[in-house]
């Protein structure tokens, strides 16, 4: 599912989207299911699986796995 949840710098730090109001709905979902957001955190590394360039400027989206460590 692409729920488009931007869960903003506060959650992820260097997130260069403000939280939008589906981020504000799956922050509330982490909270509630005390459920931890790796993205962002040094035990991911992430690859960038969507690049789209529009007039405005260009969106890249990252999928981040666990390294093991």
């Amino acid at each position: 599912m692409d729920s488009n949840a931007k869960l903003g710098p506060a959650i992820i730090p260097g997130d260069p989207h403000p939280q939008s109001e589906n981020g504000k709905l799956l922050n509330k979902v982490v909270e509630e299911n005390n459920l931890v957001v790796v993205h962002g955190k040094d035990v991911c590394q992430g690859v960038i699986t969507r690049l789209c360039e529009t007039v405005n400027g260009c969106d890249q989206s990252v999928i981040n796995h666990w390294n093991g460590s």
